[in-house]
């Protein structure tokens, strides 16, 4: 009598322990497609609002009626391709660029960018304004925004 109790609590234990084997890995099946990431390539073109070593700044858009720019961030990939120019000093704010740029989507959002090939197109048209009075500034490891001394700003 006990043996047959025992025989049926271990018959119990081990359908509970494959069920519950089966749930799991169904759950882990869901969550792997849902944290699924996507690499697209990117390009854009414009004027270098900002530049430094392992950033750049486009304005990609602008309405001069309402005075305002569409602008983009992005950082600079360790093994970005320059054409046109041999080094990142050689660009500076005004200059027109065309940047690709690669950029990680998961679930839909953007998590990351980073500029892979920047195009030098030319230098910054005489007369042309910025409208951009902040630059990027990386501090503690995130880009935040602050003003630019006057003598700075691209005119």
């Amino acid at each position: 009598m006990i043996m047959q109790i025992i025989k049926k609590i271990t018959q119990i234990g081990l359908i509970t322990v494959l069920i519950l084997g089966f749930v799991g890995y169904g759950f882990a099946q869901e969550k792997g497609k849902l944290v699924s990431q996507k690499t697209v390539m990117k390009e854009i073109q414009g004027k270098v609002s900002a530049i430094s070593n392992n950033f750049i700044a486009v304005v990609y858009a602008e309405n001069k009626e309402k005075g305002s720019e569409e602008e983009i961030a992005l950082p600079i990939a360790k093994d970005v391709n320059l054409e046109h120019v041999k080094s990142l000093h050689q660009i500076e704010a005004g200059d027109r660029v065309k940047v690709q740029y690669e950029e990680v989507q998961e679930g839909g959002k953007v998590i990351e960018r980073k500029a892979k090939v920047i195009t030098f197109l030319g230098p910054a048209r005489k007369g042309e304004k910025l409208l951009e009075y902040l630059k990027p500034v990386e501090k503690g490891g995130t880009m935040v925004w602050e003003e630019r001394e006057k003598s700075k700003v691209a005119w």
